[in-house]
């Protein structure tokens, strides 16, 4: 499926500041398989702007849910006393 320039520039801009770590693998392929669906379910010919922008958001959101519930967070002093 074609993407337009200014979606590639929305999700490259997303992709290009995200912060490597545990909690951001895969995003960047569920994205792109996140915009194809949404571009079909639409019945769009191709990723549009429109479309990039409410991936990035839901990808933006799933970086925010997996950090908080993550079971294993060491920042905080009662969870390193329980290891």
């Amino acid at each position: 499926m074609q993407i337009t320039e200014e979606a590639r520039q929305v999700f490259d801009e997303w992709y290009f500041s995200l912060d490597p770590g545990p909690f951001s693998k895969r995003l960047d392929a569920y994205g792109l398989r996140l915009m194809i669906i949404l571009a079909t379910n639409e019945k769009q010919q191709s990723i549009t702007e429109t479309i990039a922008r409410n991936v990035v958001a839901l990808l933006r959101w799933q970086l925010d849910i997996r950090r908080e519930c993550d079971p294993v967070d060491e920042v905080d002093p009662f969870v390193k006393t329980i290891k």
